[in-house]
C-alpha cells in the first residue's frame, strides 16, 4: 500500500522532499529531493536488475538545466539527502535501519558536479554513469571504495579532468568513454596507478584537426614561407626554368589530441596527372600542446627529374586515425591536394638553355610534342631538334 512520507522541516534543510512514495507491498520506494540553492534534484528509487530482485538506484541531475548544478558540504548531512532519508523509511516501514551507501547498486550524474570522495564509501555500486555537456571534473577520491564496480560510463561532451584516487584500482571495470581526450586520460590513468580496468572507445567519433599549415622552400634563388590555405588547389608555380626547389621544412598547428602528423607528397609530369603515383610520406616532430615541425633535413624535389620538363608537386597533410577506427584529419580539410606547378631547367648544366636565335627555321613544337603554328610569346618550344625559351 502507498504511504506518502513527509520531509522533515527545520531551518537548516536546504533539501526539500518533493515526491514520496513507499510501496512495500511492490517492493518500491523512492523519494525525490531539491535543493533550489544549489540548483540539483535526487531521486534514490528501486528498479529490477534481472535475477537479483529489486536493487536501489540514485539519479542526480540538475532542476534548470541552464544553470550551473552542484554540491556543497552541507548537502550530505541535510536531514532530506538520501542518506538519512533512507535510514529512516527503511526504520520505520522495514523494521531495520538499512544504508544506501550499502545497497544502491547505479548511480547516474547528469551535469551536476561532485565533492571530493563523496561516494567513496559506497561499496555495493556496480553501474555508474557521468554525464556533462560541458567540462567536467571527477574529483579526488570520488568513487575510492567501489569495489563491486563493473560498468563506468563517462560521457563528457568537454574536456575531463580527473583528480587523484577516483576510482578504486582493483576491480576488473570498464569505462566507456565517448570523446578521444577522455580515452587517452582514462588510458593515461590506468598506466599510472596500475588500475585493473579497460577502456571501451567503440563510440568515439575522432575530434582531431589540423588548423594550420606553413612551408619553407627555396625555388631557385629565393627563400619562401607560405602559409598555407585550407583548400585544394593550386598554391603557386612558375613557368621559367626551375633551377633549385627544396622542402626546407614545415609547422603545423593540431587539437591536442593528435599523435602523429606527416605530409604526403609526389612529383610526377604534369601530362601524367590522374594516373598512379608514387607517394611519399615525410613525419613531423610533436612539440607539444598541437604544435608539429619537419625540421630538414631539406628534400630536394628536382631529384631523379629529367630536364626541360612541366612538372607537378602534389601534396596534402594527415594525421594517424584513432586507435584501429577511422577519424584521421586532413589539411586541407575540403579532402582535396594542393599542388605546384614547375618547368625544370637543364639539371645537369644549370643555365644551359639557349635563347631565342634569330633566322632558326623549321617547325617549333612544345614540349609534349604538339605542334605549334605560331611563334610562342614565353615559355619553352623544340625547334630543329633544339629546347628554346622565348621570355
Amino acid at each position: 500500500m502507498a504511504a506518502l512520507f513527509a520531509a522533515v522541516s527545520g531551518a537548516h534543510a536546504s533539501i526539500v522532499i518533493t515526491e514520496s512514495v513507499i510501496d512495500l507491498e511492490h517492493g518500491n520506494i523512492q523519494f525525490v529531493g531539491e535543493n533550489a540553492d544549489n540548483n540539483f534534484r535526487f531521486t534514490l528509487n528501486t528498479y529490477e536488475w534481472a535475477d537479483r530482485g529489486p536493487q536501489f538506484q540514485i539519479i542526480i541531475e540538475p532542476i534548470d538545466d541552464t544553470k550551473s548544478a552542484q554540491f556543497k558540504g552541507s548537502d550530505l548531512t541535510d536531514d532530506n539527502y538520501w542518506e538519512p532519508m533512507f535510514r529512516r523509511v527503511t526504520k520505520e516501514y522495514v523494521g531495520q535501519e538499512m544504508t544506501a551507501q550499502d545497497n544502491v547498486k547505479k548511480l547516474c550524474v547528469h551535469n551536476v558536479a561532485t565533492l571530493d570522495n563523496q561516494f567513496s564509501n559506497y561499496g555495493d555500486i556496480k553501474y555508474i554513469e557521468l554525464v556533462s555537456a560541458g567540462d567536467y571534473t571527477v574529483h579526488d577520491g570520488l568513487f575510492s571504495g567501489c569495489t563491486s564496480l563493473k560498468n563506468f560510463v563517462c560521457n563528457v561532451s568537454g574536456t575531463l579532468t580527473l583528480g587523484a584516487n577516483v576510482v578504486n584500482t582493483q576491480p576488473g571495470f570498464t569505462v566507456k568513454v565517448f570523446t578521444a581526450q577522455s580515452a587517452n586520460l582514462w588510458k593515461a590513468y590506468r598506466e599510472n596507478t596500475g588500475a585493473n580496468f579497460t577502456v571501451d572507445d567503440s563510440e568515439v567519433v575522432s575530434d582531431q584537426k589540423i588548423l594550420g599549415v606553413t612551408l619553407k622552400v627555396k625555388f631557385n634563388s629565393d627563400a619562401l614561407t607560405v602559409p598555407l590555405p585550407d583548400q585544394g588547389g593550386n598554391v603557386g608555380g612558375n613557368t621559367e626554368p626551375t633551377t633549385a626547389f627544396f622542402l626546407n621544412s614545415f609547422t603545423a598547428t593540431t587539437t591536442t589530441d593528435v599523435t602523429e602528423l606527416f605530409m604526403d607528397y609526389c612529383v610526377y609530369p604534369a601530362k601524367q596527372a590522374g594516373s598512379e603515383h608514387t607517394w611519399t610520406h615525410v613525419y613531423a616532430t610533436d612539440k607539444g600542446n598541437g604544435e608539429w615541425e619537419f625540421a630538414g633535413p631539406a628534400i630536394d624535389l628536382l631529384s631523379g627529374l629529367q630536364s626541360y620538363i612541366p612538372y607537378r608537386l602534389e601534396f596534402s597533410f594527415s594525421t594517424n586515425s584513432f586507435g584501429d577506427k577511422e577519424g584521421r584529419a586532413h589539411y586541407p580539410t575540403d579532402g582535396q591536394t594542393m599542388y605546384v606547378d614547375f618547368m625544370t631547367s637543364d639539371l645537369t648544366s644549370v643555365g644551359s638553355v639557349k635563347a631565342v636565335p634569330s633566322g632558326v627555321s623549321g617547325a617549333r613544337y612544345d614540349l609534349n610534342g604538339r605542334r605549334l603554328f605560331k611563334a610562342p610569346v614565353k615559355g619553352y618550344y623544340i625547334q630543329n631538334g633544339k629546347i628554346y625559351y622565348a621570355k
